[in-house]
């Protein structure tokens, strides 16, 4: 303890001196940005580099810096350790820099009651917009799903094509998505996009998108891929989002009470309309039966490589339909499974996370999603802190 504080000291004083000392040299003036940990701080050079908001601690090209006085900037101070305007040459640098502690984070159920305490400026909502039609789901309502996320894999935002996993808003900065969703195609999650229902966009769109880049990815600690167990995680994005009717973050169920999980659910998504069908151009919704675990463990009986223990109800819902018209399917992963909320309007409650299934839309297959109550403090411990 004692040689953490003295590093955290030393630290503070060479920053100190960095920027009092150098700042009137010929070597580099540093500016004292005004930024938050994890907001971009200066326009890249190369397609593959990134400057980003970051501890010192984490920052591989702090000490570089102080031996070759090429100084960074300073974003802000953080007691006394300083957040530096990092260069990240790998994206994979980002993945990987733990969330900071806080010993009081806001519950998510106070969050919840926040938001819906929130005054929208708007005009009256328009007579409900509907488009074109998860399997067997029919057209979502424009801002009916204001919580909806869309995430995109590209290096830009122009191609429809890249975004290919949903999540959900559920707080000005974070977005609740599966881990599986971390990497696609070989491409690491780069983008949100909010408040639209068309997954591609062009200019004769009703709603333009809301586009926010994703600067860090927190992967729940006991997800190891292949298996399927602990399948949830957390993007940040760049910048707080705007709340509107279009965009606004959902309630997260943080009822530990298998007996009190709804028996009707609703999931959303953009993805395939059948197993080997397309992708869908609009945001579908389904009507979804909740399935009795032992009847869900007969479904998942042979897959023992990455189910381990079975199905676990406590950290996963079954979900499917008892006809086997409806489901949720690729390029759904990632998306809620929610209920509409009983006492505030306009808002839903998320149980589940679309994690995995065998086929899509089959009678003895119903899909698994993560069960959100399960991780309801470590979610509040990174995305409702006061960090």
């Amino acid at each position: 303890m004692g040689n953490n504080i003295f590093f955290n000291i030393l630290l503070f004083c060479i920053t100190l001196f960095v920027l009092c000392v150098f700042n009137t040299s010929s070597q580099q003036a540093v500016k004292t940005l005004g930024l938050n940990e994890g907001q971009i701080c200066r326009k890249a050079l190369r397609p593959d580099q990134e400057y980003v908001c970051t501890s010192t601690r984490y920052c591989k090209a702090f000490k570089h810096s102080l031996k070759t006085r090429n100084y960074l900037d300073i974003c802000k101070f953080v007691g006394l350790q300083p957040i530096v305007c990092c260069p990240v040459t790998n994206y994979e640098e980002l993945i990987e820099i733990p969330e900071m502690k806080n010993e009081n984070p806001i519950s998510a159920d106070e969050k919840c009651y926040q938001y819906n305490k929130i005054k929208i400026d708007s005009k009256l909502k328009e007579e409900g917009v509907f488009y074109p039609a998860a399997v067997g789901g029919t057209d979502a309502e424009k801002q009916e799903f204001p919580h909806m996320a869309l995430l995109g894999y590209g290096d830009s935002t122009t191609s429809g094509d890249d975004w290919r996993c949903g999540g959900s808003l559920i707080s000005e900065r974070w977005i609740l998505t599966a881990a599986h969703c971390q990497e696609s195609s070989g491409n690491k999650a780069r983008w949100a996009r909010l408040g639209v229902l068309e997954r591609v966009v062009n200019e004769d769109n009703v709603v333009q998108p809301n586009d926010y880049r994703i600067v860090k990815h927190v992967i729940h600690p006991e997800y190891r891929s292949p298996s399927l167990y602990n399948d949830i995680a957390l993007f940040r994005l760049e910048r707080d989002v705007v709340i509107s009717e279009d965009v606004r973050p959902i309630c997260l169920n943080t009822d530990t009470d298998l007996s009190s999980t709804p028996l009707k659910q609703i999931a959303t998504g953009w993805g395939r309309i059948s197993t080997a069908g397309p992708l869908s151009d609009n945001l579908l919704k389904v009507d979804l039966d909740i399935f009795p675990t032992n009847q869900c463990n007969e479904s998942y009986i042979t897959n023992t490589r990455q189910l381990q223990f079975g199905i676990l109800p406590d950290r996963m819902i079954c979900a499917g339909s008892f006809d086997g018209e409806k489901d949720t399917c690729t390029g759904d992963s990632g998306g809620p499974l929610q209920v509409r909320h009983p006492d505030y309007p306009d808002m839903y409650i998320q149980y589940g996370i679309t994690s995995f299934g065998k086929f899509c839309a089959d009678k003895d297959t119903p899909g698994i999603y993560t069960r959100v109550a399960k991780y309801i403090p470590w979610i509040e411990e990174i995305a409702f802190s006061n960090n």
